[in-house]
């Protein structure tokens, strides 16, 4: 059994109010009662119905439920016809990809209005809409040589003369070491 104090988001479960479980289950067996759509016509009236529902009960639009009003079918089905295939016209991927774009776009507007966890906005966006994080890496320009034993100034027989002949050649190796810009390295995939 769960501790009843728990922070833990499955917790979140068994809290909730029996009236929203009802309307939830209620609202998710009305979406699932019509077959798959056999038309470019019937797919794109059912994806409007769908919706239309959703405004009227104040119902989430998501990437499953719409699955599911599109008599059932799996995420994967449903990727598959974004993308032309199961042999699906093109028309019927653009209605599709249309569908999903309106989802993609109102958790978008939830998101940019603060209407929504910003966690749960960013995994909704990255796994539904593609979005993903990016990392910009600056390569450090400095180059830095050590130094050949012969090259290293004797310090037990140094005098003033010989300390400045050894730091005029330090500073004539540190002049010669070819620094590479930011610019001038291989890009990656190139």
């Amino acid at each position: 059994m769960a501790n009843k104090n728990s922070n833990f988001p499955s917790n979140q479960l068994n809290e909730l109010p029996p009236e929203v479980c009802r309307a939830t289950v209620d609202n998710l067996k009305e979406l699932s009662q019509r077959g798959k759509p056999e038309t470019e016509t019937e797919l794109r009236e059912r994806i409007d119905q769908y919706f239309d529902f959703c405004a009227t009960k104040g119902f989430r639009p998501g990437i499953e439920t719409l699955c599911l009003a599109l008599g059932g079918i799996s995420r994967q089905s449903l990727w598959v016809w974004c993308n032309g295939g199961g042999g699906k016209s093109q028309e019927w991927a653009d209605i599709c990809n249309a569908a999903k774009q309106f989802i993609i776009g109102f958790l978008e507007q939830l998101s940019m209005t603060g209407k929504i966890n910003p966690a749960n906005s960013i995994f909704y966006l990255k796994n539904w809409a593609g979005y993903f994080d990016t990392v910009t890496m600056e390569p450090i320009s400095t180059v830095k040589r050590v130094l050949s034993a012969s090259e290293l100034p004797h310090l037990g027989d140094m005098t003033e003369d010989t300390a400045q002949q050894d730091l005029d050649k330090l500073s004539q190796l540190d002049r010669s070491v070819n620094v590479t810009s930011s610019s001038e390295l291989p890009r990656l995939g190139d």
